[in-house]
């Protein structure tokens, strides 16, 4: 370990056991103390929730380092925060939602539409009708729509909201966030009246563009039609979207936006 002070302190570890993905446990192995450390893993709202479990040999032991222990690790998580881009600088929090579950409504439309490719390649092969090419092509636009217009995650920074793609990443700097809220359906069509999709649309959700019959063009992420955040920008149009607990992901956009 390389101290602050420039000072180098030998340490020995012996890892017990290791599965890809799930769990890490080793042995610190010290004159001063021993203990044996457990680190598990698991997907949690498009990220991953670390546990982190300590036995020491002794309580006495345990007792002996309580008062450095806790403050050491909390150091630790700030310097793998920061190396994964998750914690921002002075150590302010970054939070991570994924795109909310889809509703009944865009789940059905969803089903359908996935279902059609292969309904047609079935045709083609008991009939030999020409729709094998056009099943292909549905495919592609679907994949299209999966990896370049269907956001997986927002993260929350302090300077900044990240919209993530599988394919591509846009940043709104928190500057030119001017509002945030969540509204139901029916604020929403108070707010816009009647409205045209540009973009993707049905599969998974809405995503791309919107022209508004009283906002003009809006930019639009939405899997449901409640639990909508509006979010009004200074330097470009109002964004849509529809992250899961749109409620905590205001609270915490709202921090970075005072």
């Amino acid at each position: 370990m390389h101290g602050p002070d420039g000072a180098d302190y030998p340490m020995t570890k012996e890892f017990v056991e290791v599965v890809p993905g799930e769990r890490i446990v080793l042995r610190h192995i010290q004159a001063m103390h021993t203990f044996r450390m457990t680190m598990a893993f698991a997907d949690e709202a498009g990220g991953t929730r670390l546990t982190w479990r300590t036995q020491f040999e002794s309580a006495a032991e345990a007792e002996r380092v309580r008062s450095v222990y806790p403050r050491a690790n909390e150091e630790n998580f700030d310097r793998l925060g920061a190396l994964l881009g998750l914690v921002g600088p002075g150590g302010a929090a970054v939070e991570r939602f994924a795109l909310a579950r889809m509703s009944r409504l865009i789940l059905g439309v969803t089903v359908v539409l996935l279902a059609l490719p292969p309904v047609l390649l079935l045709i083609a092969t008991m009939n030999g009708a020409p729709v094998a090419a056009v099943a292909l092509l549905m495919a592609g636009i679907y994949a299209w729509v999966w990896l370049r217009f269907r956001p997986t995650a927002f993260i929350v920074r302090p300077d900044a909201l990240d919209v993530i793609w599988p394919l591509k990443r846009r940043s709104l700097p928190r500057t030119t966030i001017s509002h945030v809220q969540v509204i139901d359906h029916h604020e929403l069509k108070r707010r816009i009246g009647f409205a045209i999709r540009i973009g993707a649309g049905g599969l998974w959700g809405g995503f791309g563009s919107l022209w508004t019959q009283r906002r003009g063009v809006l930019q639009m992420y939405v899997s449901r039609e409640d639990g909508v955040v509006w979010i009004e920008r200074t330097d470009g149009s109002p964004w849509l979207i529809t992250p899961d607990d749109p409620e905590r992901f205001a609270d915490a956009l709202r921090q970075t936006v005072r």
